[in-house]
């Protein structure tokens, strides 16, 4: 039994993002955010824990927010801070 290629186009990944928030998280898991790990060091943090970070930030302010942590003196300390709950 042979499989259509037309069928088979619809499984293949694309290149760029699916949506404008995907495009706009793209910019953050690229400059490789710092987090800690168990044994107290840092390490790289993976997609998932930056779509988790930014989940509560709107699409609209994701932009303004990259500008903010590029204009910062450290993108990932800015990163952390500003998305630190204040009490």
């Amino acid at each position: 039994m042979e499989i259509h290629p037309s069928y088979l186009d619809k499984f293949n990944k694309t290149d760029g993002a699916s949506s404008d928030r995907a495009e706009r998280l793209s910019h953050f898991m690229n400059r490789g955010i710092q987090v800690r790990d168990r044994k107290g060091g840092y390490r790289d943090a993976t997609d998932k824990e930056i779509a988790i970070m930014l989940s509560h930030v709107p699409t609209e302010d994701l932009y303004a927010f990259r500008r903010q942590c590029e204009g910062a003196r450290s993108f990932s300390r800015f990163f952390h801070w500003a998305l630190k709950p204040r009490v």
